[in-house]
């Protein structure tokens, strides 16, 4: 009795060729027949009879092998063809026929659309999970004691006995579905969360050389390969699913599982929290709820909320979930390793309690990385890195406007392709800068964290509006100078930072000191505005950096240019004085020209008679 059961199994998976025919139709990416499909039956072999079909699903030739059927009427339609020495049952297919009407258009589409979303990648090695699926689907009298397999082999050692199968490599599409192909073109289907297969009917006879394919959009084909040339046809891997499975009345607990996630990958930052909502329907007395499950590091904490409704036979629960860090980095001295202890990968699933083969693939596997998104970065409101009037520029800073008494003056060469175009400001008016987040090219919000900024070639020619009393400061606040005092060996750019800011809006936290310094911290609330002390002409480039220790895990700088426009630069007060006095000379020399001038003029008229007392006294004579 034993070796029947093994021989039974063993035709199952490496038996001979049964009764192959196959049906097609011209319509491309078909899922399920309607009564206006033309469905071509086919038959590859010398012992066929006629075809045994329905009444309501007439063939054109019941006697011909290549035929034409059609079905008027929806519902499931038994079709097998009648073979010489064959069972009368043998190699019977239960085919799906739908009304042609506009709700079966819309019963495609949404079915193709729920697909689209709902595909679930694979880590586990193809090789590894062909061979596990095919012994977990043995029966438990022929389950192995000891088994190895590779891609191609799978060696079985029971107590009495040990045998082989031979696979072909695996085919696992966008939707969960898999299938294994034998090497003597058995087709074995498995499905995602589910650990037994199911042998699908014969589509190719044993001694064709055939291969299965997928495309881009997650299409099954089969390609057989005769005298070099490839002949391909789409696989209607449902269809011989629904068909294979029809007689074990299998059927999905659930009616819809839905979740509001789209999005597969998910970066969490710090004050961020991902919130979804979990949706199962189904009918009364089948007990499905929504499953969701964490795994990877534990630095998420979460809170969850369910609600049940029942209407009419219909049962709906649903579960919102929210995902959430409360850790509060303000003011902590190891501050980069508390940083690092709680970012990491999370992989969060989404499933029903209950699942079968004929369900849609509603697993959903969320990774959540919790830490800082690679293409996070800061921009500044009003700048542009391309719409400039010149190229480069080149300019001198007086080494008066330097920190540090620089012994000479500083010529700069400024790049825009390095620094952008500067923003024009009016040197009469004082500058808010304003910063803007992106996530690649796409705006996220406008920053109102704490940030400072400083000249990163030295200048010091800028102060800043508020002092530390008007910004609300009730011990000394963080500077410059303070900062740089405590940190000499550090460069600029790591002497601040969100890992020692203290704010000084605590008497715990500080100490007491001058409160009429100016403030030299920005944010978007505050209204801390950059002061020209110079009004002249002038290119500044400014460096900005959050040091806000609970904004971001991303260290957020970025650099801008502005450039103060109005009057011309100031010059030398000696080459002033030079061109003053040769001013004044001049026109001292022309004042004394036109006074002797003018003195020669007037002469003549006081000491010379008129003309008209000339002629009086004429004619007096």
């Amino acid at each position: 009795m034993f070796w029947e059961k093994v021989l039974a199994s063993g035709v199952l998976l490496l038996g001979c060729s049964s009764a192959l025919w196959r049906y097609r139709t011209s319509t491309k990416n078909y899922v399920i027949f309607n009564t206006r499909t033309t469905i071509y039956l086919e038959y590859d072999g010398n012992d066929f009879i006629e075809w045994v079909t329905p009444s309501i699903c007439p063939v054109k030739n019941k006697s011909a092998p290549y035929t034409e059927m059609f079905c008027t009427s929806q519902g499931i339609h038994s079709i097998k063809p009648k073979i010489k020495n064959k069972p009368p049952n043998a190699e019977e297919r239960h085919l799906f026929v739908d009304r042609s009407t506009d709700c079966f258009l819309w019963y495609f589409l949404a079915r193709t659309y729920r697909f689209g979303y709902m595909i679930q990648k694979m880590r586990v090695p193809l090789s590894w999970l062909a061979g596990h699926q095919i012994l977990q689907s043995l029966p438990s009298h022929l389950a192995c004691s000891f088994s190895v397999w590779d891609k191609n082999l799978i060696f079985c050692q029971q107590s009495l006995m040990m045998f082989t199968i031979h696979i072909s490599p695996m085919k696992k599409d966008y939707y969960g579905n898999g299938v294994i192909k034998m090497y003597n073109n058995k087709m074995l289907y498995f499905k995602i969360e589910i650990t037994r297969v199911t042998q699908l009917h014969q589509w190719a006879k044993k001694s064709d050389n055939t291969l299965l394919l997928i495309n881009p959009t997650g299409e099954l084909f089969l390609a057989n390969i005769k005298h070099g040339k490839a002949e391909f046809s789409e696989y209607p891997l449902m269809l011989e699913l629904y068909s294979s499975t029809y007689e074990e009345h299998t059927s999905c607990p659930y009616m819809l599982f839905e979740s509001s996630m789209i999005l597969r990958n998910i970066y969490l930052d710090k004050r961020k929290q991902l919130t979804f909502w979990v949706q199962v329907i189904y009918r009364e007395n089948n007990g499905v709820y929504p499953i969701v499950e964490i795994y990877g590091p534990n630095i998420l904490k979460e809170k969850r909320y369910g609600d049940y409704e029942i209407a009419s036979g219909i049962c709906t629960k649903n579960m919102t979930v929210t995902f959430y860090q409360d850790i509060d980095y303000e003011g902590i001295e190891n501050y980069y390793n508390i940083q690092d202890e709680n970012m990491g990968h999370v992989m969060i699933q989404l499933r029903p309690s209950h699942f079968s083969k004929t369900c849609l693939l509603s697993n959903k596997a969320i990774h959540v990385f919790v830490g800082c998104f690679a293409e996070r970065h800061l921009k500044v409101r009003g700048y542009s890195n391309t719409e400039c009037h010149y190229t480069n520029n080149s300019y001198v800073i007086e080494k008066k406007y330097l920190s540090g008494n620089q012994p000479k003056d500083m010529y700069v060469n400024y790049s825009v392709s390095q620094y952008g175009c500067p923003l024009k400001v009016p040197m009469t008016e004082k500058f808010q800068p304003v910063l803007l987040l992106y996530d690649a090219g796409k705006l996220v919000e406008e920053v109102e964290a704490n940030f400072v900024l400083w000249e990163i070639f030295g200048r010091n020619d800028f102060g800043y509006e508020l002092s530390m009393s008007e910004a609300g400061c009730v011990n000394e606040a963080q500077s410059w100078q303070s900062m740089i005092s405590k940190n000499k060996d550090l460069p600029i750019e790591e002497v601040w930072g969100p890992h020692n800011y203290r704010h000084c809006f605590s008497f715990s936290i500080g100490k007491p000191g001058d409160l009429l310094k100016p403030y030299e911290i920005f944010n978007l609330t505050n209204k801390n505005k950059i002061v020209w002390k110079n009004h002249h002409v002038g290119l500044y480039v400014f460096q900005a950096k959050i040091i806000d220790p609970n904004y971001s895990f991303c260290n957020l700088t970025v650099t801008f240019a502005v450039e103060t426009f109005g009057i011309l630069p100031e010059t030398n007060p000696l080459l002033v004085l030079f061109f003053m006095i040769i001013l004044l000379f001049f026109v001292i020399i022309c004042l004394i020209v036109s006074y002797f001038r003018y003195l020669k003029f007037f002469r003549k008229f006081l000491y010379e008679p008129s003309l008209e007392s000339k002629r009086k006294k004429k004619q007096k004579q």
